[in-house]
């Protein structure tokens, strides 16, 4: 999240998600952030089937978001 002074900027904050098959890279990944980043895994959603080369439609995944993104909650 940024600071006041960052916001003054008009900086903004983005989420990423990394993807792999491979789980060594990502924890290379979390090791490279040397705690700078907030990386954890992804809570599995029951109900909801994974992406496949056939079906890969994220309109499930999307919610609305607030109107001031600053009090958005994770």
């Amino acid at each position: 999240m940024p600071n006041d002074e960052e916001r003054a900027r008009y900086a903004t904050m983005s989420i990423w998600i990394a993807l792999s098959r491979d789980k060594v890279m990502l924890d290379n990944l979390v090791t490279a952030s040397r705690g700078e980043g907030d990386w954890q895994p992804l809570a599995p959603r029951t109900g909801f089937g994974g992406w496949s080369d056939d079906y890969a439609s994220i309109l499930p995944l999307l919610r609305p978001l607030p109107l001031n993104l600053f009090d958005w909650q994770f």
